[in-house]
């Protein structure tokens, strides 16, 4: 199974759970406290941060796998930079900690030179091996837009550009950089354990509170109706994650193609 098909499926699983706690937190009978409700509304926004967080590592894969059959020499400059500093500190063996002053042995730039010019017409997928993949791909937790954005450099993606492009185009919703912040924010409060719910300056009991505040604010700043319930704004959100990954992917494929005319060139 590629992991393309993997990772379709795992978001179709994860989509389906998500979407049963909102339909759970929307449907909560009378008799439950607003505490109770408040913490489901907690669970919710943890719930699609870690999908954020997921579908982060999960679309590196992704990406990478699509370069595998592309020739190294044609790679993208950051993802070809990065490889040949891999294929490198590879070939320098134990010296690979050494700065290069401290390097006294001429047959390891020898064999530095010999890697990188002899693997320059071979594949990606030649060298796909740990120390190569630990180089590009970004494994660490807690992950940001930002981290994304220098992610997605290395395959010659601007994704700041992409997000622009496609809230003009109507495909994300222009608050979506500002409610992902949001999430990843009020997240991390919640896994520390914060007592008071912070956003803006102003504390909130409740999330439902809270998010009730960002929707008046977002639709103001934006001159937006927004019609969403709190726990709306959640799932609304998982659905803006999802499809930002989905037009990751076919912004690298068509990277891809403009790379195979590099490929069939030469």
């Amino acid at each position: 199974m590629s992991k393309e098909t993997d990772f379709s499926n795992y978001r179709t699983e994860k989509r389906e759970e998500i979407q049963t706690m909102a339909r759970i937190i929307q449907t909560l009978p009378e008799e439950f406290t607003n505490r109770e409700k408040d913490l489901l509304l907690r669970s919710f926004i943890v719930l699609t941060y870690a999908y954020w967080e997921s579908c982060y590592h999960r679309v590196q894969n992704v990406i990478f796998e699509k370069y595998d059959d592309a020739l190294i020499k044609n790679l993208p400059f950051a993802l070809k930079n990065k490889l040949y500093l891999g294929l490198a500190k590879d070939k320098a063996g134990s010296f690979k900690s050494k700065l290069i002053r401290e390097i006294d042995d001429y047959h390891v730039f020898q064999k530095i030179t010999e890697g990188i010019g002899n693997n320059e017409n071979t594949l990606l997928s030649d060298h796909n091996n740990e120390l190569i993949e630990r180089s590009i791909l970004d494994k660490r937790g807690n992950p940001t837009f930002d981290d994304l954005t220098k992610f997605m450099k290395n395959f010659n993606v601007r994704l700041d550009k992409v997000v622009e492009r496609n809230v003009s185009d109507g495909l994300l919703i222009p608050y979506f950089l500002d409610f992902l912040s949001f999430i990843i924010t009020q997240r991390n409060a919640i896994a520390h354990k914060n007592e008071k719910i912070q956003y803006r300056e102003q504390s909130f009991n409740t999330y439902f509170e809270c998010i009730e505040v960002v929707i008046n604010d977002y639709s103001t700043e934006y001159n937006k109706i927004i019609e969403y319930d709190s726990a709306g704004m959640v799932k609304e959100m998982l659905f803006q994650i999802d499809r930002l990954f989905t037009i990751l992917i076919e912004t690298v494929e068509e990277k891809r193609r403009e790379l195979e005319n590099n490929d069939n060139n030469n």
